[in-house]
């Protein structure tokens, strides 16, 4: 059985060296710019390259996040960050979005890509489709059950990468716009304000109920999952934690990794290895085992204060002292040899290399001769360097003499050369950065059209005549009721995929390939990369487009679909109107969501479990209503028959200003998403919309709405 690796947070040097002297195998860390944990410690470029060169040295791996979602802007940014990264042997990069995957292919091949967890990868197919663009390793969400995981490897054989330990997210990875419609902290750009952490009201009656925190995840421990996972075929462990403090890093690792080995070496559980500690280590609310068992459960939230339990003060000093305040070494062995009238030489070697270095001309000793104790004091002092003479030979003539300085600088200098080969293999040349033309920005030649996104059989009635000339309809609904509905002769079907593909069975799959292959449905709206990536596995043959949630923020993630032959997309819900604009170029190639309320997160667990009142055995999927402390409802709809939820945004987007502004005239499709809206109300949105776009403006149909990141940057 091939050995699994223990992969450690970095978020500065301290955490990086307590990684390695823990027995960490490779250590992931992030930059000042790119990284998804903005506020770590984190390392500057220069301090990156020391990095990169301390782990090499101890013969571990480093994988750079550069794992944020970027605007057009900052690609011109992205080169120079990441040449001398690459030139230093940075070993991998983790990525999630899709522009950075094609935009690292093209300038620095041979650079393995690993996906994010935030890229939310659920099912075969996903991992599938990423493998065959360039990416070697995955890590999926954390959602998963362990049999999940095992078919993706056994299936894909792609490398796969699962967290063991660590802070969870209540939502689905990359699925979660909560902090970014709340502020302008996004979690896709490493500054999520963790929403999911603060106090809800249990009831939403009168009172209330007192604070309750449905969203707040239990910390994860697999302490006791180890051998089971060990024997899945996953290929890393990973341990969660750039944003904790370095004890946590090294003594989290050191407990892992001692448990690991006692199962590869065969010998009995270590019988409490750190257990204890490890479990009032910086851990919130308890723990979990994760999703590994079960797909969600109660039992995983923290329901009380998500506070951290309190840290041994005796247990963090000893971390420090074993893992923390003691210098790393390797141990080399040298030789010298000092002859008069000739240089001073001084070789050292470390397994299979042996550099030669040599010094000063060697004099003959006018006074006092030189000893050999004093040669071996001086070359033995390996100073700052993390060399240690393990055994050094001395070989001299009588009566010589050469200057302490020169004696000091020789040995400088070899340890220096040693350094240099040792590293020598892990540097590259970095090619010249390639440079992608844009194509001159086009007006639009059509005149806007409306589209509308329903959930129920009453919102596909009412949609289905008059104004909206698309229609996209959840594909389980078209399933129940396709044959009592009609359609117009101009108006276009497509079938939207489920938001998460990890719950669906073979016989779900041969059902939605039937319906999106009827004469009736003109395409495919498709929202993550795993259902991209089974349309593509069955070769789908009709328009698919891309919604908001693939994350096209820059052009070259739209290249990467256009790569593939596909165009027509959703323009993301973070950018700004001029951010928006820097990624327009051809005419009716993007559409625009300008009404409904906005997808905050998606959750394996249930708010209704949580509350005791898990309505799967009925199958009653529906609304129930989060209260925040400032008295905002937030709509959370469970789907009973995939068993997740969704949380919309306690008021709809409306971008009616910027339609009437025309500062987006090169849009032509503009899309109403309608999710809990009555048939009445659905009508006045509808009617309101249409006048506005063909220059008869009604009433607001309604008062409180957002108008998002339209006129408010995130982070």
């Amino acid at each position: 059985m091939k050995s699994i690796e223990l992969l450690s947070p970095a978020g500065n040097f301290a955490g990086l060296i307590g990684a390695i002297k823990a027995g960490a195998d490779a250590v992931y860390l992030g930059g000042e710019r790119f990284s998804a944990r903005a506020y770590a410690g984190n390392f500057d470029n220069e301090s990156l390259i020391r990095a990169l060169n301390l782990a090499h040295l101890f013969e571990r791996r480093v994988y750079l996040t550069v794992n944020t979602l970027i605007k057009e802007k900052e690609f011109s940014e992205l080169y120079d960050f990441l040449c001398p990264l690459y030139e230093n042997g940075v070993d991998a990069v983790i990525v999630q979005d899709l522009g950075i995957l094609r935009w690292i292919k093209n300038n620095f091949p041979g650079l393995k890509i690993h996906a994010s967890t935030q890229m939310s990868i659920t099912s075969i197919y996903g991992a599938e489709f990423l493998k065959e663009n360039g990416i070697s390793r995955i890590v999926p969400a954390r959602e998963l059950l362990l049999s999940e995981l095992k078919e993706i490897k056994e299936k894909t054989d792609v490398g796969l990468e699962t967290f063991i330990h660590g802070a969870m997210c209540y939502s689905y990875s990359g699925k979660c716009l909560f902090s970014s419609a709340l502020g302008e902290r996004s979690g896709n750009r490493g500054r999520c304000a963790q929403p999911c952490r603060l106090p809800y009201q249990k009831n939403v009656s009168p009172g209330g109920g007192g604070d309750w925190y449905p969203l707040s995840m239990k910390d994860m421990c697999t302490i006791d999952l180890l051998g089971e996972l060990i024997e899945s075929g996953i290929d890393a462990f990973k341990i969660e934690g750039r944003m904790k403090k370095p004890e946590y890093t090294a003594f989290v690792t050191s407990v892992y990794r001692k448990h690991i080995d006692s199962y590869y070496q065969k010998v009995e559980a270590v019988s409490d290895c750190g257990l204890r500690e490890l479990k009032s280590l910086y851990l919130r609310g308890g723990i979990s085992q994760g999703y590994y068992k079960e797909k969600k459960s109660a039992a995983m939230i923290t329901h009380d204060k998500p506070t951290y339990d309190a840290a041994d003060l005796e247990l963090l000093k000893k971390i420090r002292a074993e893992y923390l305040e003691q210098k790393m070494t390797i141990p080399v062995n040298g030789r010298a040899i000092l002859q008069k009238d000739k240089n001073a030489e001084l070789a050292i070697s470390y397994k299979d290399i042996t550099v030669n270095t040599k010094g000063s001309i060697v004099q003959e000793a006018k006074n006092q001769p030189l000893l050999t104790e004093s040669v071996n004091k001086q070359l033995m002092k390996t100073g700052d360097t993390n060399f240690i003479f393990h055994h050094l030979n001395i070989k001299m003539t009588d009566d010589i003499f050469i200057p302490v300085k020169a004696l000091n600088e020789l040995r400088r200098t070899a340890l220096a050369n040693l350094e240099e080969e040792i590293l020598r293999k892990h540097k590259r040349k970095a090619p010249k950065e390639h440079n992608n033309l844009r194509k001159e920005k086009s007006p639009t030649n059509e005149k806007p059209r409306l589209h509308a996104l329903i959930t129920t059989l009453a919102q596909w009635e009412i949609a289905s005549i008059g104004a909206i000339n698309r229609l996209y309809i959840n594909i389980d609904l078209w399933h129940e009721h396709i044959n009592g509905m009609t359609k117009s002769t101009e108006q276009k079907w497509y079938a939207l995929l489920p938001p998460l593909f990890n719950s669906l069975d073979a016989k779900t799959f041969e059902k939605y390939e039937i319906i999106i292959n009827q004469a009736i449905c003109t395409g495919v709206l498709v929202s993550n990369i795993d259902g991209y990536g089974w349309l593509k596995k069955i070769t789908y043959p009709k328009p698919i487009v891309l919604d908001s949630s693939l994350y096209l923020w820059n052009h070259e993630a739209r290249q990467f679909f256009y790569d593939d032959k596909r165009s027509e997309f959703y323009l993301p819900q973070e950018l700004t109107l001029h951010e928006l604009r820097d990624i327009l170029d051809e005419p009716n190639e993007a559409g625009l969501l300008i009404y409904g309320r906005t997808p905050l997160m998606y959750s394996a667990n249930c708010v209704n479990l949580s509350r005791g009142n898990c309505r799967k055995d009925r199958q009653e999927s529906g609304f129930v209503t989060l209260c925040d402390r400032y008295n905002k409802h937030f709509f959370v709809y469970h789907d009973c028959r995939q068993c997740y939820n969704i949380i919309y945004n306690s008021v709809p987007l409306s971008l009616h200003d910027v339609i009437k502004s025309g500062k987006l005239s090169e849009i032509s499709k503009y899309r109403l998403d309608f999710t809990n809206e009555t048939e009445a109300e659905m009508k006045l949105i509808i009617n309101y919309f249409d006048g506005l776009i063909s220059g008869n403006e009604t009433c607001l149909p309604y008062q409180d709405y957002t108008t998002g990141h339209i006129k408010r940057k995130v982070l």
